[in-house]
């Protein structure tokens, strides 16, 4: 069950700090928003990743919902003609880019939690065992 819940707290976390930073109109902020997301929530790394991926798109598609009316695929199509490629493939790399983006601010967040927790995983690759504690 407290999977379930920090998969669902860390989604509309996600969602909203990402809609939020997108506004501001720096759009790589989402990077910060995953990441302070991955600092307070717990849990597994892939979940986190894929939450948050998740979240960074369903926070773009909110984004540019209005400017789908407006004609933004009229401009990705000028725009993609420009560049060599599809208009819908551009809309597309947008979504994918903005997941991947927050969903690596999740693993990064994730990863410095751990670390000054001290609770790396790399103990047990390493050497098989517990280390042994000095005192």
């Amino acid at each position: 069950m407290e999977a379930k819940l920090s998969i669902i707290v860390s989604f509309i976390l996600g969602l909203a700090l990402g809609y939020l930073l997108l506004l501001s109109g720096i759009w790589y902020l989402v990077i910060l928003g995953g990441a302070i997301v991955g600092l307070l929530i717990s849990g597994r790394w892939l979940h986190q990743f894929l939450t948050l991926f998740v979240a960074g798109v369903a926070s773009t598609l909110i984004y540019t919902y209005p400017l789908f009316r407006d004609g933004l695929p009229k401009l990705m199509y000028v725009v993609g003609v420009i560049a060599g490629i599809n208009g819908n493939i551009l809309l597309l790399l947008m979504m994918v880019i903005s997941g991947a983006m927050s969903g690596a601010g999740g693993l990064i967040g994730s990863s410095i939690r751990e670390a000054v927790r001290g609770r790396g995983r790399t103990t047990h690759i390493v050497g098989g065992h517990e280390p042994e504690a000095h005192t």
